[in-house]
């Protein structure tokens, strides 16, 4: 069940608004420089389009279109709504630019089957389905970003489960929106400090107790290395995809892959049970820095 919060400060003038256990994770949203009627105008709009993504993305939801996509496509092509035929359409050209490194299927992208007429799929194998996982997130945040856009809003921070974030404008006693990156072995240390005006950082990793969860389908292996990739984008799809592929990108392929995106920057962190290392690349800097 999804749980829903809000709270307009009037000292502040600020608006803060929270969604929990939505599209696996929670989302929460800073507003500022609204009253507190069009706050919850905008928060209103804003609930009722994630909880509708939550609803068709959400693949361990029977009730969720991709549940019902994952059940029957293989046996018949499936007609799909105008939101899911856009993501799986998206998905298919992360695919490909990404040299097949980003792949929703876990296995086989090329088994999914697209009749464009009728806006329908089905997969070649039964051991094939789909997890939009981030993908959905980063679809979700540009959708956010429209309404918010569409409101005049020119100050606002959203946060999916710290993992990711859409800054507009700055914080209210700052130039930017100010964010941490804590290590994955002690909290109280900080691998980094971002800064973000007007763009969406995406991070994908392994933790000490959650490794082995992202896939390299080409190599038909899950990742097990103790590092973090942070990436920051314009576009929150492309920071989702980005942060995901270079968890399992080779070295010799990174530049290649990122010349087919818009990437403002990107953070590699290594960790070990003593020492933590950093490491940062730039489009304009690609050389180590610690």
């Amino acid at each position: 069940m999804i749980f829903e919060y809000s709270h307009f400060y009037n000292n502040s003038g600020m608006f803060h608004g929270s969604l929990m256990n939505v599209m696996g994770t929670r989302l929460d949203m800073v507003l500022v420089g609204k009253d507190k009627f069009i706050s919850i105008k905008i928060w209103d709009q804003i609930t009722s389009l994630v909880e509708q993504l939550h609803s068709k993305f959400n693949r361990f939801d029977e009730h969720s279109e991709v549940f019902f996509v994952n059940l029957h496509a293989h046996n018949q092509y499936v007609k799909l709504s105008d939101d899911l035929w856009e993501v799986l359409l998206g998905t298919r050209k992360y695919f490909e630019k990404t040299n097949g490194l980003f792949d929703i299927t876990l296995n086989d992208f090329a088994k999914i089957r697209f009749h464009k007429k009728k806006k329908s799929i089905s997969f070649q194998s039964k051991d094939t389905f789909i997890d939009l996982g981030g993908y959905a997130k980063g679809y979700a945040i540009e959708k956010i970003k429209k309404i918010l856009v569409n409101n005049d809003v020119y100050d606002a921070f959203v946060d999916f489960g710290n993992s990711s974030v859409l800054a507009m404008g700055k914080h209210p006693y700052g130039n930017s929106w100010k964010l941490t990156v804590p290590s994955p072995i002690d909290p109280l240390i900080t691998l980094d400090e971002i800064e973000l005006s007007n763009q969406s950082l995406s991070t994908s990793g392994n933790v000490p107790n959650h490794t082995r969860h992202i896939k390299n389908t080409r190599a038909r292996e899950y990742s097990d290395e103790r590092k973090i990739v942070s990436v920051i984008a314009d576009n929150a799809i492309d920071a989702e995809v980005i942060s995901t592929v270079l968890m399992v990108t080779q070295p010799n392929e990174i530049d290649t892959i990122l010349k087919e995106f818009h990437i403002d920057k990107y953070m590699i962190y290594n960790y070990s049970d003593e020492y933590t290392e950093k490491r940062k690349r730039s489009r304009s800097q690609l050389e180590a820095i610690y």
